[in-house]
């Protein structure tokens, strides 16, 4: 059996900034994981975007835009937008590439 688990790593914002985490990595009180297990199939961005409010405890009427790359045209993921969880290249596979969440109105 392998033990190595696979994350998703993400980092939270509002209009002011980013936003601590609940249970950060390491000492980057910004940058939060999840593994990438616990985001029940399908894989999509409706799924992650879940799974990550859960861990953070969100409340229900917050619905964080997900933007699963930097590089892109700037515009969010949509929700039924396929997301492979497999390899080691995938949205949010490592703390550099990691999604971020926008949340209109949040404070923490």
């Amino acid at each position: 059996m392998d033990n190595h688990w696979q994350y998703i790593y993400y980092r939270i914002y509002n209009e002011d900034g980013a936003l601590p985490v609940k249970n950060p990595v390491g000492s980057d009180s910004i940058l939060g994981r999840i593994i990438a297990h616990s985001v029940t199939p399908p894989h999509n961005v409706r799924n992650i975007r879940h799974r990550i409010a859960v861990e953070e405890q969100l409340p229900y009427r917050y619905k964080p835009d997900v933007y699963l790359d930097r590089d892109r045209d700037g515009s969010p993921a949509q929700d039924v937008c396929r997301v492979s969880l497999s390899g080691d290249s995938y949205p949010g596979a490592s703390p550099e590439s990691a999604i971020g969440l926008i949340i209109s109105g949040a404070r923490r």
